[in-house]
């Protein structure tokens, strides 16, 4: 991570260890004359914070044509190493090819 990523990260930790922090989005959502959305928002900090965020939903359409649906365990596994690799910025072999080939 470069130093900048890591002092806004520790920074922002700092800041937000202060417990006038969550008075604050506690105010908002308490308060009477904040906006409904501005309330929303304060709401949805706090219960990420306080229980995690929920599990968020992806669409996953194929590998060139191909639905996941069809392949076997080990080809799901190769393609998470794959890409886990690619972002990594290595590429690995193997990824996407039937088993047996």
């Amino acid at each position: 991570m470069s130093t900048v990523k890591c002092w806004v990260r520790d920074e922002a930790r700092r800041i937000c260890k202060d417990e006038k922090v969550l008075e604050f989005l506690a105010s908002v959502v308490k308060g009477k004359k904040e906006r409904t959305i501005d309330r929303i928002r304060a709401s949805e900090i706090l219960l990420d914070r306080g229980f995690g965020k929920s599990p968020q939903g992806i669409e996953v359409s194929g590998i060139e044509g191909n639905e996941f649906s069809g392949l076997s365990t080990a080809q799901l596994d190769a393609l998470i190493n794959a890409l886990a690799g690619k972002s990594n910025g290595k590429a690995q072999s193997g990824a996407g090819k039937k088993e047996g080939s």
